[in-house]
């Protein structure tokens, strides 16, 4: 009887009963397994840079560089448990906005870029280029000094001998996403003013 049995079937014998196991029994047991595992992180996904001569692609290109490097260190940062999940979920998330006003303020650049060729060597859209490449650059320069302190934090060798160094390794990312969270809240309001009536 079990080798007329299909493939899709199992036949059990014990203590007297008999029971089928279809297909979908299988695939059940493998999903409860399954979601027992934590789900994987999602891939980076790099946003576009701007054109070639834009003076915000080399900014861009440095932030992007520095989004690759956090995602990874969130990866192992999670993985290790250096930090409590809701912390590094908030840091995280405060990166991404951050990141987001960002690339928001590239693509300002090259539309006010494409206005200004428009119009002639003679713009006075120019100077308006230049001031806003300088905000662009200063808000990279603080994305990487959120890097720069997540690496502190998977870099302080698991010991509980060096506690104090994991916490201040925790202090300098924390500082560091609220300096973040402080230049993209600024750089709103900047934008809020410039629209009001």
């Amino acid at each position: 009887m079990l080798i007329s049995a299909p493939a899709w079937a199992v036949i059990v014998v014990g203590g007297g009963a008999v029971a089928l196991v279809t297909g979908a029994a299988v695939t059940t047991k493998r999903y409860l397994e399954l979601r027992k595992e934590p789900l994987p992180q999602a891939a980076f996904v790099p946003r576009k840079l701007p054109p070639i001569r834009s003076m915000a692609r080399a900014s861009i290109t440095r932030l992007v560089r520095a989004e690759r490097a956090l995602h990874e260190l969130g990866e192992q940062i999670s993985r290790t448990g250096r930090l409590p999940a809701e912390d590094l979920a908030d840091t995280l998330e405060t990166a991404t906005s951050g990141a987001a006003a960002l690339h928001a303020l590239a693509s300002d650049v090259v539309a006010m870029e494409r206005a200004s060729g428009a119009m002639g060597a003679y713009s006075p859209l120019v100077d308006h280029v230049q001031l806003i490449s300088v905000r662009l650059d200063g808000g990279v320069v603080e994305f990487e000094g959120m890097v720069a302190a997540a690496a502190r934090v998977l870099a302080v060798p698991e010991s509980a001998a060096i506690a104090d160094d994991l916490g201040m390794a925790m202090v300098h990312l924390r500082d560091a996403a609220d300096r973040l969270d402080g230049w993209a809240q600024a750089l709103t309001d900047l934008a809020d003013d410039r629209f009001r009536p």
